[in-house]
């Protein structure tokens, strides 16, 4: 499934779907089977379905959210919010900026090497992360 120029809304069907933005501020949603979603040019908001996706956010400042599934995540260039869900993410990131919302609820785990801070010492409830170099993240 192809945007066009303009925004899109695209929502993948219950079986493998390939999702593509194309260039304009996009809302793409994943399907229920394995899929891809990519938002191409532009700010998009691209959220993962229960199976496992790939969902890339690529040009553009985009907030990309995992769902349910083993999702692989990529940022791409622009600053970019991602939300994980249930199940195993992972995140690699060569944009500028990526700020990670945790909450309790869906990361248990999160693993870097280097170039992540926070605001403050870890406590229950929501939590953002701000990564600043090519990096990739793993909720285990």
């Amino acid at each position: 499934m192809l945007g066009g120029q303009g925004r899109d809304l695209i929502r993948g069907g219950p079986v493998e779907d390939a999702v593509v933005g194309n260039k304009g501020d996009d809302r793409l949603f994943a399907g229920p089977g394995d899929d891809g979603a990519n938002g191409g040019e532009g700010n998009d908001r691209i959220a993962g379905g229960i199976g496992p996706d790939q969902l890339n956010g690529s040009g553009g400042n985009d907030r990309v959210f995992g769902n349910q599934g083993d999702d692989g995540i990529f940022g791409s260039q622009g600053d970019d919010v991602v939300l994980m869900g249930s199940g195993t993410s992972s995140l690699l990131s060569p944009s500028t900026t990526v700020i990670l919302e945790v909450t309790r609820s869906t990361v248990d785990q999160v693993r870097h090497t280097q170039g992540i801070r926070g605001p403050g010492p870890p406590r229950l409830g929501r939590r953002r992360l701000r990564q600043r170099q090519r990096q990739r993240w793993c909720r285990c």
